[in-house]
């Protein structure tokens, strides 16, 4: 989230506006230059919040689709709702034409805790990356 001089937000279009004037300014000196943005949304603001990141995303899709790597969550997991309880809204989005299948990038697995099945659900969600992706209540020989 950035800021206008008057300490106003500045809104997310306008934001990716930016970067990619600034990537392109980069691209004069470094042809190869390469960039795409992955937008996230924090757990623990809860389904409105996720809800309205997926909407900046099919925003910027439209304007800026070479821009638009996909989706994350974040925030501690022990704390926050897990990510299946997102996955009504995360599975439409990823069924849209204008999402392009909406690619995920999630967090998960930065427990102890074996009831959290944040893994899991990254993986039927077809997550491209799963940050963290260690629990170690999956390996109890290691604890």
């Amino acid at each position: 989230m950035l800021f206008d001089e008057n300490r106003e937000n500045i809104k997310v279009l306008d934001e990716i506006a930016m970067i990619e004037y600034i990537a392109n300014e980069v691209r004069k000196d470094y042809p190869y230059f390469q960039l795409m943005l992955i937008l996230t949304c924090y757990k623990i603001v809860g389904k409105p919040h996720a809800k309205k990141i997926i909407g900046h995303i099919k925003e910027a899709n439209q304007k800026f689709p070479h821009l638009i790597g996909g989706f994350d969550m974040v925030n501690e997991e022990e704390f926050t709702p897990e990510i299946s309880e997102f996955a009504p809204d995360i599975l439409g989005a990823q069924k849209s034409k204008q999402m392009r299948n909406m690619p995920c990038f999630f967090h998960a697995g930065e427990t102890h805790d074996n009831e959290i099945t944040n893994i899991h659900a990254a993986l039927l969600m077809n997550s491209k990356r799963i940050g963290h992706g260690f629990q170690l209540s999956l390996f109890p020989n290691l604890i």
